[in-house]
């Protein structure tokens, strides 16, 4: 993703925001780099941009779409 042009734009946008320490506490593995790449880092319009994107090339014909870590914003300090 980061050389795609969507990926510039996302990475341009990032912004580190510190995530709670109870999240901490909880994953204290964290697996899946939320730190680094949570949607909560990078502005909200682009990521919704990338979403529909993506769902408009991979969509099948299923009915509910699940996206992980979108909500994060609970998660911040």
């Amino acid at each position: 993703m980061k050389g795609t042009p969507m990926g510039k734009e996302l990475l341009k946008s990032r912004s580190q925001r510190n995530l709670s320490t109870a999240f901490h506490r909880v994953s204290m593995v964290d697996k899946n780099d939320e730190m680094q790449f949570s949607a909560v880092h990078f502005d909200i319009q682009l990521v919704m941009k990338l979403l529909n994107q993506t769902i408009g090339v991979k969509r099948t014909n299923q009915k509910f779409i699940m996206i992980e870590g979108l909500c994060n914003g609970a998660k911040l300090a």
